[in-house]
C-alpha cells in the first residue's frame, strides 16, 4: 500500500498465476467491502500484464477504448502478444451467483478466526500480566545424550507439553549441566543447538540466563585417545604425575597436553560458541573452566564447574 497524498492511497494486490479467477474475484470484493464498511471511497483499476514479456499495459485510454468498442484484448506495446482485458469485478460478481456464496463463505471464515485469535491473544496475555510471585523458575537438564535431530525434536515438543502441565508459563534460567551429546559428533550438537536454540526463544530468554556445563560424553573421545602416545618402559621418558597412563608391563602412554585440551573442540564450536552467538568459546584452560554465571537482578550464582576436564578413557 503506498501513499499517494494525504488521505489517498495505492493499494496493490497480487496474484499465484494459479489462482483461480474466481478465487480473486473473492479476495478482492472481500477487501473492498471490509474498506467501504470503514468509510473508504474505492476507484478500482485492473492492471494489465503481458503473459510473454511481463510487461504493464500502461496506456488506459486505450484499454479503455478497446472495451468501448467491444473488444477483449489489446497487444502489448513491447512484443505485440494479445492480453486479455478482464472484466470488472463487480461485473464478474454481479454475473455469477456463486460467488456470492463463496464471499459469504470467506466472510464466516475471517469472523471465526479473528474470535480465535482473540481468545489467544488474550490467553497470552493473562500469562504475562499475571500477578508475580517472586519465584524464579530454573529448567535444569542433564544427560538427555541427544543422538539427532528428530530425537531433540521429541524431547522439546515433550519439554514443552510438561511444562506447561506444571503451569511454569516463565523461566528464569536454563541450566545443562552435561552430556548433552552422546559421543560429541557435528551431528549430535546440531540436535542439540536447534533443540536448546527452540527453548530460548519459546521463553524469550537473554543469552546470559543460559549456563553450559559439558560432561564426559561431551569430549571427542577420538581426540582424547589421539592426545595419547605409547612408549615402551625402554624408552620411557621422566614422568609427570598425572599427565600418563600405565600400560602395564610394557610401558606408558604419555598425553600432549596441547592436543588433550581439544577434546572439547566440538563442543564449543558446534554448540557452545554457536548458542551464544560467537560472544564466548568455551575455555581450553583447564584453570578457566571454572565459569561464574552472575545474576544481579536476581541475586543469584551459578558456579559451572568441569567437572570431566580430566578424563581420559571411557
Amino acid at each position: 500500500m503506498y501513499q499517494i497524498e494525504d488521505g489517498t492511497g495505492e493499494l496493490e494486490i497480487y496474484f499465484h498465476p494459479n489462482i483461480s479467477k474466481s478465487d480473486r474475484v473473492t479476495f478482492i470484493r472481500f477487501v473492498t467491502d471490509h474498506l467501504r464498511s470503514k468509510g473508504v471511497d474505492i476507484q478500482e483499476e485492473i492492471r494489465l500484464y503481458c503473459p510473454k514479456c511481463n510487461e504493464e499495459v500502461k496506456n488506459r485510454d486505450a484499454i479503455d477504448t478497446r472495451v468501448n468498442n467491444g473488444k477483449i484484448d489489446i497487444p502489448c506495446q513491447y512484443c505485440s502478444t494479445n492480453v486479455l482485458i478482464p472484466q470488472s469485478i463487480e461485473e464478474l460478481y454481479i454475473r455469477d451467483p456463486g460467488l456470492k456464496k463463496k464471499q459469504k463463505e470467506l466472510e464466516e471464515t475471517v469472523v471465526e478466526r479473528t474470535k480465535k485469535e482473540i481468545m489467544q491473544f488474550k490467553d497470552d496475555k493473562q500469562q504475562y500480566v499475571r500477578k508475580e510471585d517472586n519465584r524464579i523458575q530454573i529448567l535444569h537438564i542433564s544427560d538427555i545424550h541427544l543422538k539427532n535431530k528428530s530425537q531433540a525434536n521429541k524431547y522439546f515438543n515433550q519439554l514443552v507439553i510438561d511444562l506447561k502441565m506444571l503451569e511454569v508459563n516463565r523461566l528464569g534460567y536454563i541450566i545443562i549441566s552435561g552430556d548433552i551429546a552422546n559421543q560429541a559428533t557435528r551431528e549430535e550438537y546440531e540436535a542439540a543447538y536447534d533443540m536448546l536454540n527452540s527453548l530460548v526463544n519459546h521463553f524469550g530468554l537473554n543469552l546470559d540466563r543460559v549456563v553450559l556445563v559439558p560432561g564426559n560424553h561431551d569430549l571427542n573421545w577420538d581426540q582424547s585417545e589421539e592426545a595419547y602416545k605409547f612408549f615402551s618402559k625402554r624408552r620411557m621418558p621422566q614422568l609427570t604425575e598425572g599427565k600418563y597412563i600405565t600400560a602395564g608391563d610394557l610401558g606408558v602412554l604419555i598425553r600432549d597436553e596441547s592436543l588433550y585440551k581439544k577434546r572439547f573442540s566440538n563442543f564449543n564450536s558446534e554448540f557452545y560458541n554457536r548458542l551464544y552467538r560467537g560472544a564466548w568459546d568455551y575455555p581450553s584452560e583447564y584453570d578457566e573452566q571454572a565459569i561464574i554465571v552472575e545474576s544481579e537482578k536476581d541475586k543469584i550464582l551459578f558456579l559451572a564447574l568441569n567437572s570431566s576436564w580430566e578424563i581420559s578413557l571411557l
